[in-house]
């Protein structure tokens, strides 16, 4: 493997429909305020970190444009051992669930151990190795100057779990991110994208695809998709990485018609099921960060 020595000190279309995760639950309102008041941490512009790096040797090694390597995966499941091979790259984020070994991490909706403990207690006490993102960013600084803005936020809608909030909540989540971030990075995906996993239904007709599912339906969340596509039209969001659906894992492209850079979106889930110890590959995205 190679060393991670970045962080070692510690197209739009119309919706009409629902596409929350199937197995939202709509917790009572005094339920939902507690979990809200515990796990919330204030604003993210206020809870800014920062790291200073003087060395990147996959970008050094070129000559001009300057492209950032980043290695994204998500869904472990403790199952990160049988990985095959790790690629070299600048940047290595896990979308969740927890995996010890990463730089910069976000929790998910099977990390239920953490709720109500506050992303400053799970900094130092817990990842005091890498950079965990609750609802916040992490600014990467090279040679003294900003390089990139990393914004990681953990909720889902999945009933009883971890990190679970109802629709009006998380999408109140997804209106707090920054409009100045390079790199969003969430455990939900947003609606349409690498996200069609099981459903109840037997046969529908899904008013997106332009076709019928049989016990499949849209896992995504509309208003994540609709907050990326905003932050990479009208501000500078350059890569989307998540996870959570097990179904998809890879790289889609999509290119806004006011956007100044396509869109990168990544299911970096790095297994099939829950069960299977056959690590996919891992996920390496390319940011162009100009000429030097």
């Amino acid at each position: 493997m190679p060393s991670w020595n970045i962080f070692s000190s510690s197209s739009s279309k119309n919706r009409k429909h629902h596409s929350e995760d199937p197995r939202e639950e709509k917790l009572p309102t005094a339920d939902r305020e507690k979990t809200l008041k515990k796990q919330s941490c204030s604003d993210s512009n206020k809870n800014e970190k920062i790291i200073e790096i003087d060395h990147l040797p996959v970008m050094e090694q070129q000559v001009g444009k300057r492209k950032l390597k980043l290695v994204h995966m998500s869904d472990s499941h403790q199952f990160h051992e049988h990985l095959k091979n790790f690629p070299e790259g600048d940047i290595f984020i896990h979308s969740a669930i927890f995996l010890i070994r990463v730089k910069i991490v976000i929790f998910g909706n099977h990390d239920i151990g953490f709720n109500g403990i506050s992303p400053e207690f799970v900094q130092n006490n817990v990842l005091t190795n890498a950079i965990y993102l609750q609802d916040q960013s992490v600014i990467i600084k090279y040679k003294g100057k900003q390089l990139l803005k990393i914004y990681g936020t953990p909720w889902t809608s999945s009933r009883n779990m971890g990190f679970s909030m109802n629709r009006k909540d998380i999408e109140q989540k997804w209106n707090d991110i920054p409009n100045d971030i390079d790199v969003l990075v969430t455990h939900l995906p947003p609606f349409g994208i690498m996200d069609l996993a099981s459903g109840t239904e037997p046969q529908h007709y899904c008013d997106y695809c332009k076709k019928n599912h049989c016990y499949k339906r849209h896992w995504g969340n509309e208003a994540l998709r609709k907050r990326s596509i905003q932050l990479n039209e009208q501000a500078k969001l350059k890569a989307h990485l998540f996870g959570h659906v097990h179904e998809y894992h890879g790289l889609e492209l999509e290119k806004q018609s006011n956007a100044t850079v396509p869109l990168i979106y990544s299911n970096g889930a790095s297994v099939a099921n829950h069960n299977d110890n056959d690590v996919r590959d891992l996920n390496v995205i390319e940011l162009d960060l100009g000429n030097e």
